[in-house]
C-alpha cells in the first residue's frame, strides 16, 4: 500500500493522502540529476533522477494525492506510487490526511518547521505541526518585563492561545482549557516564575495524564518553572505529569544543592533575552517537540557568563504521597538509579505507542533490523568478509576466556573480528531481518553501534580516525572529516593499562529498537549493550588482544562523538591493547 492511500491520521498509524515536497530544501540540478540541500545533504544520480527533477518534483509544489500527480504529470498511477515512496523514504515529502486549512502557517515559519521535521518524527508535516501548536494554549505567569519577550516568540512561532498574568490567581484554569477553536488535541502549559510557583499553583492548574515520551499528552495541564539568580538561569522542572516531581520535594533537593529556593527569583523581572529564548525552546520542545524535552523531573541550569549547562534530576522522597509514594529513597543506596531509570523511562524520546497497524508495524521492526539511517553521505570502508576473519580460540572460565597463545595475521583482520562478532551478523548471507547476529539483541534488530579510534593507522586510514562499524554492511563509516572528536574521546577515558591501541565506544541505539518497542527500548538498550561487552570481551581476548572496561569517562564524551541526546545512549568504553596473550576485566 503507498503512503498516499490510507484514509487514516497518520498519528495513529495509518497512512496520510495527499504530498509535497518539504519546504525548506533546497533542490540544486547538477548535470546528472539533483542534490537536495537540507539538515541532510542527498544526491540522486542517473537518467531516472533528471527525468524525476525535470518531470515530476515541479507538480510537488503543493499538497496532491496519487490520482492528482498521476493526472498532473501524465505518469503512470504505479510509477507514481514507486516514485512517492522511494522519495518519502528519502524524508523528502510532506505528508497529511486531509486537504490543509487556510489557517495554516506561511513564511519562514512554515519553512523552519518543514526543514527540521527530521528532528520530529511525531509528525508528517509542517501543517500538522502547527495544528497542534495553533491548538496549544500557555499561560504566562510571572512579572510583565520578564514574559514579554516570551510572549512575542510563542506568538510568532504560531502558539495558538497565549496569557499573560503577574499573579497565579489571575489565570482561572478554565480561561485556557482548551485551545484555538475549542480543539481537544492541543497542550496546555502554565510557565510559572521560580518565586510565584508553589504546591497550591500546581494544584490549581496541572491536570496530570499519563507520562509524557517527548510530547505532553493531549488534554492535560502541566506547570514549567522558570527563573534567573545573579549566576544562572534555570528552566524546569515540569510539575504536574508523571515522572516529575511536587514543588515540595523539588525545594527540599534545591535546597541541598544552591542554598535558600528564594534565591532563583529576581526580583528586578528585567528583560533577559536569552532566558527568553530558552524558555521558548523549552515550551515548543513540550508542545511540538521541536527539540527533544527536558525529563520532567529535571533542572536545567545555565550558568552565566558563557550559558554553560547543567542538568539536575530531582527525586522524591520516600513519605511523599504527591509523588511517586513508596518510589526509592533518594538517599539510599540504589534509590537514584532506580528512580533515574524510572524517569528516563518515561521520558523516552520515541514512539508515544506501539503502532496500530500491524502490517506497518511489522514493516517497521524489519526495516530496523535492514536499513540505518545513520551518516548517509559519509565515506564507507569495505572490511574482510566475515568468511575470512579470524576466529578467536580460548576457553570459557570465571576470567571470561583466556587466549590459548594464537594471534591474528595483522591488527587489522583482529578489530575487523572483533566488530563483526560483537555488533554484526555471522556471514554475507545472513544480514537481514532474520538473519543470524553473532550476539544476542532484542528482536534481533543490534541496538549496539560500535564507534572506534585508534592511535595508529588503521584500514589504510590515519591514526586519530572515528569510525563507526555498520552491521548492515559490514563497513566503516567515517564519522568526522577531522581529528577533534578522535582526540578528545581518546583524552576523555582513562584506564589502569595504559592508553590502549584501539578504543572501542559501545553506543546503544534507543530510536533504532524504539520502532519495534516503543518506552521499553530504553531498558533494551542497556540490556543489549551488557550482551556486546561481554561477547566483546570473550571475541577480543579469544583473538589474543588485551583488553580493558572504563569504569568513568568524561560526561562530554557523548556529545563530542555527536550521540543524539534521548536517542542514543553511551553505554561502555572499552580499550584494545596488541598484546601476545592477556586477562580480560570484567566490564
Amino acid at each position: 500500500m503507498s503512503m498516499l492511500e490510507s484514509g487514516a491520521n497518520g498519528a495513529a498509524g495509518a497512512e496520510p493522502k495527499r504530498a509535497r515536497f518539504r519546504r525548506g530544501l533546497l533542490v540544486v540540478p547538477v548535470e546528472d540529476g539533483f542534490v537536495v540541500e537540507g539538515p541532510r545533504r542527498r544526491r540522486m544520480t542517473g537518467p531516472a533522477a533528471v527525468a524525476l527533477r525535470d518531470g515530476f518534483l515541479p507538480a510537488l509544489d503543493t499538497y496532491r494525492s496519487l490520482e492528482e500527480l498521476a493526472q498532473h504529470t501524465g505518469t503512470p498511477r504505479d510509477r507514481v506510487r514507486r516514485i512517492v515512496r522511494q522519495l518519502a523514504d528519502s524524508g523528502m515529502l510532506e505528508v497529511v490526511d486531509r486537504p490543509v486549512d487556510g489557517g495554516a502557517p506561511t513564511g519562514s515559519t512554515v519553512r523552519y518547521f518543514a526543514r527540521n521535521l527530521d528532528s520530529t518524527p511525531e509528525f508528517h508535516s509542517a501543517d500538522e505541526l502547527a495544528g497542534v501548536l495553533r491548538g496549544s494554549a500557555v499561560a504566562l505567569i510571572g512579572p510583565k518585563r520578564r514574559y514579554e519577550g516570551i510572549h512575542a516568540d510563542l506568538v510568532e512561532t504560531g502558539v495558538g492561545t497565549v496569557l499573560c498574568a503577574e499573579r497565579p490567581e489571575q489565570v482561572p484554569p478554565e480561561a485556557f482549557g482548551s485551545g484555538h477553536g475549542g480543539s481537544d488535541e492541543g497542550r496546555r502549559l502554565v510557565v510559572m516564575a521560580a518565586g510565584l510557583l508553589d504546591a497550591a499553583a500546581v494544584r490549581r492548574f496541572a491536570q496530570g495524564g499519563p507520562p509524557a515520551t517527548r510530547l505532553m499528552p493531549a488534554a492535560t495541564r502541566g506547570v514549567l518553572r522558570y527563573g534567573r539568580t545573579a549566576a544562572r538561569r534555570e528552566v524546569g522542572p515540569l510539575f504536574g505529569l508523571s515522572g516529575s516531581v511536587c514543588p515540595a520535594c523539588f525545594e527540599d533537593g534545591y535546597l541541598r544543592e544552591f542554598g535558600d529556593p528564594a534565591r532563583a527569583a529576581d526580583g528586578s523581572g528585567a528583560p533577559d533575552d536569552v532566558l527568553d529564548a530558552l524558555v521558548t525552546a523549552e515550551i515548543l520542545a513540550i508542545l511540538a517537540a521541536l527539540t527533544p524535552p527536558a525529563p520532567a523531573a529535571a533542572l536545567t541550569v545555565y550558568e552565566n557568563p558563557h550559558v554553560k549547562r547543567r542538568r539536575f534530576t530531582v527525586g522524591p522522597r520516600r513519605d511523599c504521597v504527591d509523588c511517586l509514594g513508596s518510589g526509592p529513597d533518594w538517599d539510599e543506596p540504589g534509590g537514584a538509579g532506580e528512580y533515574y531509570e524510572s524517569v528516563m523511562a518515561l521520558n523516552l524520546a520515541g514512539p508515544a505507542a506501539p503502532e496500530a497497524d500491524p502490517q506497518r508495524a511489522a514493516r517497521r521492526a524489519a526495516s530496523a533490523a535492514t536499513r540505518t539511517d545513520a551518516f548517509p553521505s559519509a565515506p564507507r570502508i569495505a572490511l574482510p568478509e566475515p568468511e575470512h576473519l579470524p576466529e578467536p580460540h580460548g576457553e570459557l572460565t570465571s576470567a571470561w576466556v583466556r587466549s590459548d597463545g594464537t594471534r591474528p595475521v595483522d591488527l587489522d583482520h583482529a578489530v575487523a573480528a572483533v566488530l563483526n562478532r560483537t555488533a554484526g551478523f555471522s556471514s554475507s548471507a545472513e544480514q537481514g531481518a532474520a538473519g543470524h547476529r553473532w550476539t544476542e539483541s532484542a528482536g534481533n534488530l543490534g541496538s549496539v553501534r560500535l564507534y572506534l579510534t585508534a592511535r595508529q593507522p588503521l584500514f589504510g586510514r590515519p591514526a586519530d580516525t572515528l569510525f563507526a562499524y555498520e552491521d548492515t554492511g559490514h563497513r566503516l563509516v567515517e564519522v568526522h572529516a577531522d581529528q577533534a572528536a578522535a582526540l578528545y574521546a581518546r583524552r576523555a577515558v582513562r584506564f589502569a593499562r595504559g592508553e590502549p591501541d584501539v578504543l572501542v565506544l559501545l553506543v546503544g541505539d534507543v530510536h533504532r529498537i524504539a520502532r519495534k518497542y516503543g518506552d521499553f527500548a530504553f531498558r533494551l538498550a542497556h540490556l543489549d549493550a551488557g550482551c556486546a561487552a561481554a561477547q566483546l570481551s570473550a571475541v577480543a581476548t579469544g583473538l589474543g588482544l588485551g583488553l580493558e572496561f572504563a569504569g568513568s569517562w568524561d560526561a562530554k564524551l557523548a556529545d563530542a562523538i555527536d550521540l543524539s541526546e534521548g536517542r542514543e545512549i553511551l553505554a561502555a568504553v572499552a580499550g584494545l591493547y596488541e598484546t601476545e596473550t592477556s586477562h580480560a576485566t570484567r566490564p
